[in-house]
């Protein structure tokens, strides 16, 4: 009986060690950069102190667990709770205490928000109140953190050049932009990235709670439709990287939607900031069910047609060359041309452009196509400066194509531009002009029969 009650004794001892060894503390370090204007302060003020509220009242944490660097000590109405201003020493000074005390157990969560820049070829720097730390010591400060589990979230410009340097297993990555994107801080990432904790649209599997990859999800479709409303170019692209390969991701699904699932998303969907405190709010009530056999009026019929027309040109426009002409430009050019106005029509002119399109499509790593198209129609000797095309260019960094110069003649022939006729690396004369070397040139050519 002794013996065997020694046994259980030591199986006990055994098991209450492991329980103790098992448990994990959350610690956060959050960094609001310098913002330079007051629209640009409001914005990383109210992403930092939203985050910094959201640990505590939804999800638990103690204030101690939190240290909280922003521009200055923040609003009045909240007294204490920013620790200490974002600047060099400060930053140090907070890596360097989270070093020493957190465990490999422990759990580190950064949230990093503000500005970045760059200088030439430099490498970004986020911006702090005075003095900035360099690219290479936060890589150093980061990686000197001891917990196993990491979750970095970096809110500014050229913040996926962070990823190749600090991809882990254990480690999950968020940014808000690509390597190359310079301009992050247009869609609000930071209040985005707040905001899908308490959104119940980005509770994908309806289980009540948000993973860390159901946020991105959020950001990413937030993001895209910000750029879409105001009709502008997306400049950046939110990217993850969870599985350690240094290599970040974007538009992934959930496992529920991907039958393989994805490599980066994997941890991330099953890693969460902590349980809930309360329920979701109720989603949006959904829109009335249309009966199956219900006929859509002439109204809806045509936006539905406007709709796809504008996708399917959206969608095809990206994935063909840019030499591309869609049917119904091919049809606007043929109708210009058949209704080309005569010299009466312009008594004062030399010539008259017919037509124009310029297309900019820029990808995630800043890469751009510019497309420019133009149909001109030539009265007298006064208009033949518009038969002259000078194309600006970087020597060495942008590749230049002529796809289409021809000219019509009035009896109809069409004259092709002979590729042999066309000057380049031409100097800029206003470099020649200021004695200046530089990479700009000039591609020059005339168009045929003119």
């Amino acid at each position: 009986m002794r013996q065997l009650l020694t046994k259980i004794l030591i199986i006990l001892a055994v098991c209450l060690m492991c329980a103790q060894i098992s448990f994990a503390a959350d610690y956060v370090l959050i960094i609001g950069g310098a913002a330079g204007e007051k629209s640009f302060y409001d914005a990383f003020w109210s992403a930092t102190s939203r985050f910094h509220q959201l640990l505590i009242d939804e999800y638990g944490y103690d204030p101690a667990q939190i240290t909280f660097l922003f521009e200055d000590m923040g609003d009045s109405e909240k007294p204490g709770l920013v620790n200490a201003e974002s600047r060099r020493e400060p930053v140090l000074t907070a890596f360097a205490e989270l070093t020493e005390k957190i465990q490999p157990s422990d759990r580190f969560l950064l949230f990093m928000i503000g500005h970045a820049s760059r200088t030439g070829r430099s490498t970004p720097k986020f911006n702090l109140m005075g003095r900035d730390i360099s690219e290479v010591e936060y890589i150093t400060l980061i990686n000197d953190i001891p917990a196993e589990s990491q979750i970095l979230i970096f809110g500014f410009p050229y913040s996926g050049r962070l990823v190749s340097q600090l991809s882990a297993p254990g480690r999950i990555i968020l940014t808000s932009s690509s390597p190359n994107e310079g301009y992050a801080l247009q869609a609000g990432f930071g209040d985005v990235f707040v905001d899908a904790f308490s959104t119940a649209t980005a509770d994908t599997n309806s289980d009540g709670a948000i993973s860390l990859l159901e946020v991105f999800l959020s950001v990413e479709g937030r993001t895209k439709a910000w750029y879409e409303d105001f009709g502008t170019i997306q400049s950046e692209h939110p990217h993850l990287d969870d599985n350690g390969d240094g290599n970040a991701s974007r538009n992934l699904m959930t496992a529920l939607e991907s039958e393989e699932g994805a490599n980066d998303g994997t941890l991330a969907e099953k890693t969460f900031l902590g349980k809930r405190r309360s329920a979701l709010p109720a989603p949006p009530p959904s829109e009335p069910e249309v009966l199956a056999d219900a006929l859509p009026t002439e109204s809806e019929e045509q936006e539905d047609l406007e709709i796809d027309d504008a996708n399917t040109y959206r969608g095809g426009r990206s994935a063909l060359p840019y030499d591309f002409i869609s049917e119904a430009d091919e049809n606007t050019i043929q109708e210009a041309i058949s209704n080309a106005p005569s010299q009466k029509a312009y008594p004062d002119d030399g010539a008259a452009v017919l037509w124009e399109s310029v297309d900019v499509d820029i990808d995630e790593k800043s890469r751009y196509i510019y497309s420019t198209r133009r149909i001109v129609k030539i009265f007298n000797e006064n208009g033949k400066d518009l038969a002259e095309v000078s194309i600006p260019y970087m020597r060495g960094r942008d590749d230049v194509t002529i796809h289409h110069a021809r000219t019509l003649t009035p009896d109809g022939n069409v004259i092709e531009l002979d590729v042999n006729e066309v000057i380049t690396d031409l100097i800029p004369p206003s470099a020649v002009d200021a004695g200046l070397y530089v990479d700009a040139r000039l591609m020059y050519f005339s168009l045929p029969g003119v």
